[in-house]
């Protein structure tokens, strides 16, 4: 691909070229302003004034048709200095006849310029010229040119006459600079793992001579061309680079563009859940969260669950986190209720429930010497016992087994 861009990019150059060399098109618009001051510069100045549609930098030609104005042979001393806002750009020089001319009385092709040439012989031993006046022109690549008001100076030298002034400049194209913008960080969009970019290279600056500024985009497996065009990435980090061309120059600049995954999972805890208490321990209760991501199709979720869930409620956090380390979390509650009856025998700490802390007052106060006032176990009827349920003469963990297995489905206690 880059290949393809560079050939395109050299075959562009070419065909431009050629087409500025057979004049199809201008490599910029030149300002041409002319005067005709029909006046004799003897050590003396003439100026005048223009104004320019561009401003800066030119290539300026100054053409000056003068005429002899007593036909001495000391013509070739016949010139103008030229200046453009006070800045010097070259003299005229404005060989009418020359020195052999004048000497050997031998007009025509010797002489530097056409026209009609006279020997006027004996009387005035000169060269006379009586053409038309004969044009010499200057050209400089440094006139710095202001909107209005230019001027141009002629100071002349010997005697002549100036029948007519023409100045033409146009500006000087600079390459351009590109600038391709800042670096771009950007999430990626709601619906896709990808996200849509605007390349911006506005920022790019042009003198606007030859022709309006090209863009190019390319970067590792893609191209695209405009000021500002809206380009899909995917995750990661790729430079793009940027080639700006104005039909004579190229210049470069590149952007770094970030696609990055900023969005947590998206997670679904179990709801909350009651369960009776199954064992001393408590009870088994199997909890499982879901989680989805645009990412990643895989997230990993951690959480603080437990094999088996105590008396009371539990809270348990999951956390779901993707491959780009962003997590979200969600919680579900586990409670465990007890298994007791309103007022149950056994209830010495009076909390509603018979469990261990009753059958440890109740072992602390009677300990292995409890006994039923003489009375049998299959005599006192189960309301009067305390809490020796299998009538063993003390009340254990074998008492509360019995007191679990026969009340826990009757009351809830909390």
């Amino acid at each position: 691909m880059q290949k393809r861009n560079k050939i395109a990019s050299l075959l562009t150059t070419f065909i431009v070229g050629l087409m500025m060399f057979f004049g199809m098109i201008s490599s910029s618009a030149a300002t041409c302003v002319s005067w005709t001051p029909n006046v004799e510069l003897i050590g003396s100045w003439w100026t005048g004034s223009f104004n320019s549609p561009t401003t800066g930098e030119h290539k300026c030609t100054v053409t000056v048709w003068d005429y002899d104005n007593g036909g001495y042979w000391l013509q070739n001393e016949e010139y103008d200095d030229v200046y453009i806002n006070s800045q010097y750009i070259g003299k005229t020089t404005d060989y009418k006849c020359n020195e052999w001319c004048t000497i050997s009385g031998g007009a025509g092709p010797d002489c530097p310029f056409t026209g009609e040439y006279r020997w006027d012989h004996p009387d005035k031993p000169i060269c006379k010229y009586y053409g038309p006046p004969i044009s010499s022109s200057v050209t400089t690549n440094s006139v710095i040119l202001n909107p209005t008001n230019n001027i141009i100076g002629l100071y002349g030298h010997q005697s002549h006459k100036v029948s007519e002034v023409k100045v033409c400049c146009e500006p000087i194209n600079k390459p351009p600079k590109a600038n391709a913008g800042p670096d771009q960080v950007v999430n990626h969009s709601s619906s896709s793992c990808s996200a849509l970019v605007t390349l911006d290279g506005s920022g790019s600056t042009d003198d606007g001579y030859i022709s309006p500024l090209t863009y190019n985009w390319i970067w590792v497996g893609g191209s695209t061309t405009g000021v500002t065009p809206k380009v899909t990435f995917i995750l990661g980090t790729r430079t793009v680079n940027l080639t700006v061309y104005d039909g004579q120059f190229y210049n470069k600049d590149t952007v770094d563009i970030t696609v990055q995954d900023k969005t947590p999972p998206n997670i679904t805890c179990p709801p909350d859940v009651t369960v009776w208490q199954e064992s001393r321990n408590g009870t088994v209760v199997n909890l499982t969260a879901n989680a989805t991501d645009i990412c990643d199709s895989n997230v990993s979720i951690t959480s603080n669950k437990l094999a088996i869930y105590p008396v009371g409620t539990t809270t348990v956090t999951f956390i779901a986190t993707d491959d780009f380390g962003n997590n979200a979390s969600c919680s579900t509650k586990v409670t465990v209720l007890c298994m007791c009856i309103s007022s149950p025998i056994g209830d010495t700490n009076g909390d509603g429930c018979v469990d261990e802390k009753d059958l440890t007052i109740l072992s602390s106060v009677y300990g292995s010497r409890f006994v039923w006032n003489n009375d049998t176990c299959n005599t006192v009827s189960e309301n009067a016992r305390f809490s020796d349920f299998n009538c063993d003469g003390k009340v254990d963990k074998r008492d509360l087994v019995i007191l679990m297995k026969n009340f826990r489905k009757q009351s809830i206690c909390s």
